[in-house]
């Protein structure tokens, strides 16, 4: 073998081991690829997840809100409610309260003028009855 093809030979065996090493390189490359692209895949798939976690949790959040002012405003409607009665039950109170009142003194009033009509009456008759006894003494004078 001459210095030529001793030459070509070593030539062609380092482009046989660089081809081979960067077949290697290249799959390699190619693997991480895959790995890096199966990581990248799976974060997202839980990224979805977490925000259809998220929104779950946001509906159950917004239910709970919802239902908390339905709660207040049954709250307030009672509270009205309960108040409107109590001060409808205290007004009636306060009008038999009243007519109570009137009707006692309506009563003390009649108890009073059927007194003093009696005591007008009792002195008309003592006045009838002075005046008759005058005419009496005058009669016999």
């Amino acid at each position: 073998m001459n210095k030529d093809d001793a030459s070509n030979t070593i030539n062609e065996l380092f482009e046989k081991v660089t081809m081979f090493e960067q077949r290697n390189v290249l799959r390699d490359i190619q693997n991480e690829f895959n790995s890096l692209e199966t990581k990248l895949e799976e974060a997202s798939q839980k990224i979805a997840e977490m925000n259809e976690v998220g929104k779950d949790l946001i509906d159950i959040l917004s239910e709970e809100i919802d239902w908390q002012d339905i709660k207040k405003e049954n709250l307030r409607t009672k509270l009205k409610d309960d108040s409107s009665n109590t001060i409808n039950e205290l007004s009636e109170k306060v009008t038999l309260f009243e007519k109570k009142i009137l009707d006692d003194l309506q009563h003390e009033m009649l108890i009073e003028f059927n007194f003093l009509e009696n005591k007008v009456m009792y002195l008309s008759i003592l006045i009838l009855g002075q005046g008759f006894r005058e005419d009496l003494e005058r009669s016999e004078a």
